[in-house]
């Protein structure tokens, strides 16, 4: 008797095992950029999982595909083996490659959404305390992209160390309601890999009267050599007239000096090119007319045109 209910019990274990329910994906942590080569953007990623079943088992070796939108995208693999504690959740380091043709074929529609899904479809081996386990799997990975670059490429990295105004022209063409600049905005990139900035346009917005105040195009294609910082020019444009409109507003109410700052960053990893959004908000205090500085991350420095011998200028925060 007691030898048939031990029968028993192993195969109920064994086909327990063989029926064992996949874990679930919680979250991801940890994403950081690791550099690029051979036309591949190296990561690495921690995804945590729940172990929904009652049995405790060490995951030896995971591989899998990364797929988006029904196509490959690059792949990945377990860095070190992890022990899957029963009911519980388990951070499995992940490293990973994206190819850099993929991600410009698809980064347009990347950036449309808040959040999208990739997939991570593979295989796994595990070591189960009655057998080893190997078996094919999928979990569904969502990441908000957009906010992850905003935050830790644009943000961080590549915008604005500091700006400096070269030249002034209170009244461009003739137009008294216009002065254009040409500025140079020192960049520093904190990356691991090099790339070119293509283009920059920005359009700073007063958020009190939702008109445009100030644009700025780049003129010429800079290379930003990795961990390094570079000089780039940068032509700005005042509406005079819209800067008045928002001042009217009165010098120290708070609305007068929040404004909104967005655009878009063509920049481009080997021979690959990406066209990256950014919004921000930010607090301006001072004078409306002369040197920009937009903090931290985005327009951040201090001027170096004077007027009579003075500096001259305003100051924003990003918020």
């Amino acid at each position: 008797m007691k030898k048939c209910m031990l029968a028993i019990l192993i195969i109920t274990l064994m086909l327990g095992a063989c029926s064992m329910a996949e874990p679930v994906f919680v979250s991801n942590d940890n994403l950081q950029f690791k550099g690029v080569s051979d036309s591949t953007f190296l990561f690495s990623v921690d995804a945590r999982v729940y172990n929904p079943t009652h049995f405790k088992y060490q995951l030896k070796e995971l591989v899998f595909d990364i797929n988006y939108d029904n196509e490959m995208m690059g792949n990945g693999n377990l860095v070190v083996p992890k022990q899957l504690t029963p009911k519980d959740t388990t951070s499995l380091p992940f490293q990973c490659n994206l190819s850099l043709a993929q991600l410009q074929k698809k980064h347009g529609k990347i950036l449309a959404g808040e959040t999208v899904d990739f997939y991570f479809v593979g295989e796994a081996f595990a070591v189960h305390p009655i057998k080893k386990i190997k078996r094919a799997f999928e979990i569904k990975i969502p990441y908000n992209i957009k906010n992850f670059i905003g935050e830790h490429l644009l943000d961080n990295d590549v915008f604005f160390d500091q700006i400096e105004i070269e030249r002034i022209n209170p009244f461009s063409l003739g137009n008294p309601t216009n002065s254009t600049m040409r500025v140079t905005v020192t960049i520093q990139n904190k990356q691991s890999f090099d790339y070119k900035i293509e283009k920059i346009q920005l359009s700073l917005k007063s958020k009190r009267t939702n008109r445009v105040v100030l644009k700025g195009v780049l003129d010429s294609i800079i290379d930003s050599p990795s961990l390094k910082t570079v000089k780039v020019p940068l032509d700005v444009e005042t509406d005079n007239l819209n800067l008045l409109h928002n001042l009217s507003g009165g010098l120290f109410n708070d609305e007068t000096n929040k404004y909104i700052g967005s655009g878009y960053v063509m920049i481009r990893i080997e021979k690959y090119g990406f066209q990256i959004p950014f919004s921000k908000e930010f607090d301006i205090n001072g004078y409306p007319f002369g040197s920009l500085e937009l903090g931290p991350g985005f327009l951040n420095g201090q001027p170096k045109w004077t007027a009579n011998g003075q500096p001259y200028g305003y100051k924003t925060h990003h918020r």
